[in-house]
């Protein structure tokens, strides 16, 4: 597949100004990444569960974008909830939470063979909910979230990058992406293209955000269209610490292999989680890890979403809910039972059904 690029096997590659090494981890997580992302086309793309796993991936993206706690990571509402984000965010943070949504729901239209300046400043101002988007004039601190004893602590460091380089150095990069998009592998292109915008640091706020947004829009020009079931924003913030070390370290030594270990290693991460959420709202049904979906009628879908908001319920209980009788509704669950998708629990009328782990 185009994921799996020959090209990439060279062991150092010199790029702009740093070098790196794709070594056998490097390689071991791009070829898992790519041979799970196969897995996704078993799915219907119109399925009600596909559908609802890109929704709750989109909005995992977006939510942990814009935060730099990840104990928030712990409230689980969180990851399945506009609402309960809006609840615990202020005016400022859910406005950008909801500027970053929009742009990932429709990067689709942004999609290109040529890359500019113009393309990054457009994705910038759209990102940070802007009616303008310029480069960076001043000099610049940025704040490091850094843990210690379990207590956040802010570090101010300075961008060395100097702001009257900034357009000569994205010219640059752009024009190394263009003449080398159709030979990298997307993955590392896209790895490279994060860290590059973070070193330049070309706007005043929001660069990792434009970054994120970037590095997705490289994955869905290189065919990777599911790119939303690819969560990487939450595992930068459960690895927060380790992704800013990463990034000033990779800058500093000019080398960019332990990121790409970092990066390869988020993708590969987050299209697990992906699955595992894909697997939970279709009630075991769809389990692309090991290649598994079952067939299902529309009613016995409806009867597996009952049973995964309630965890248990009755025959009599899930007849009422889809108003339907109890002998119909006993011929589903028997049929579901024999498919291995629900068990019986109890005899008699005070039996219930719950959905097989």
């Amino acid at each position: 597949m185009y994921i799996v690029d020959k090209l990439v096997f060279a062991y150092i590659i010199k790029i702009m100004i740093e070098n790196y090494t794709i070594n056998s981890t490097i390689l071991n997580q791009i070829y898992h990444f790519s041979r799970l992302y196969e897995r996704l086309y078993l799915v219907d793309p119109e399925s009600g569960w596909f559908k609802e796993a890109i929704e709750i991936s989109t909005h995992m993206s977006s939510f942990s974008a814009v935060t730099f706690d990840k104990k928030l990571l712990e409230n689980k509402s969180l990851l399945r909830s506009e609402e309960a984000v809006r609840e615990i965010f202020d005016q400022d943070l859910y406005k950008q939470y909801n500027s970053y949504k929009g742009v990932l729901k429709e990067l689709e239209h942004k999609k290109s063979e040529e890359y500019s300046i113009e393309k990054i400043m457009a994705i910038h101002k759209e990102v940070m909910g802007v009616k303008s988007s310029g480069l960076r004039k001043n000099e610049r601190t940025i704040s490091k979230v850094v843990v210690q004893n379990d207590v956040y602590k802010t570090i101010e460091l300075k961008v060395k990058s100097k702001p009257s380089i900034i357009r000569k150095d994205l010219k640059y990069f752009i024009e190394w992406l263009n003449s080398n998009s159709f030979q990298l592998n997307p993955i590392v292109a896209g790895g490279i293209a994060h860290i590059r915008l973070a070193q330049i640091h070309p706007f005043d706020d929001g660069n990792g955000r434009t970054a994120r947004i970037f590095e997705n829009l490289l994955l869905l020009n290189s065919g990777i269209e599911y790119y939303k079931l690819i969560p990487i924003e939450m595992y930068y913030l459960k690895n927060i610490e380790e992704y800013y070390d990463l990034i000033e370290n990779s800058i500093a030594e000019r080398d960019l292999t332990k990121w790409l270990e970092f990066y390869t290693e988020g993708l590969l991460s987050s299209i697990n989680s992906s699955f595992d959420l894909i697997r939970k709202l279709s009630g075991n049904t769809i389990d692309l890890v090991n290649r598994k979906v079952v067939d299902l009628t529309e009613r016995e879908i409806e009867v597996i979403d009952i049973l995964n908001k309630s965890i248990q319920a009755s025959g009599a209980e899930i007849a009422n809910i889809l108003k339907v009788t109890r002998q119909n509704i006993n011929v589903i669950l028997k049929r579901l039972e024999q498919k291995k998708v629900v068990e019986k629990i109890g005899q008699g009328t005070s039996s219930r059904y719950t959905l097989r782990k």
